[in-house]
């Protein structure tokens, strides 16, 4: 990779650490709703990424029903702090499973189950694991966020 690409490399990558840490910011200061709205926005936003890096190319339908269970277990966790995110996490998985079982009947191999674990983990691996930043005391989500960063800026 030539200088030329690297400079611009590096000055976008600033520039959107600079916005994002003014958002950041913002949110923690704010607190409440900003927080659970940001964390939810992060969560589907890797969640995102997740699935479209490792569902198949032609599966949309399988990409976009697991944003919606994604939508649907951080509303759960968001909305009600009470309710226990196994049950959330169970009813998403279900969804995801009877998905799969239709396709399969349809199909007759197992790429269905394939595309439904790939959600299922996919919900387990980023909005299960940042869900319960949203019920954090400032200082805590204040370290959540710094101790990644300072990992990777080691």
């Amino acid at each position: 990779m030539n200088d030329k690409f690297r400079a611009a490399g590096l000055g976008l990558r600033l520039i959107t650490a600079a916005v994002l840490a003014v958002v950041l910011i913002a949110a923690w200061v704010m607190g409440g709703w900003y927080v659970s709205a940001l964390v939810s926005v992060l969560a589907l936003v890797g969640l995102g990424e997740f699935l479209f890096l490792f569902q198949p190319s032609g599966a949309w339908v399988m990409k976009v029903l697991g944003l919606v269970l994604g939508v649907l277990f951080l509303a759960a966790c968001a909305l009600l702090p009470d309710f226990p995110e196994h049950l959330a996490l169970a009813f998403c998985s279900m969804i995801a499973a009877l998905y799969a079982l239709v396709a399969w009947s349809r199909e007759k191999t197992l790429a269905p189950l394939g595309r439904a674990a790939v959600i299922i983990c996919g919900i387990l691996y980023i909005p299960a694991l940042l869900a319960p930043a949203m019920h954090f005391s400032r200082w805590e989500q204040l370290l959540v966020v710094l101790l990644p960063a300072a990992s990777d800026m080691a």
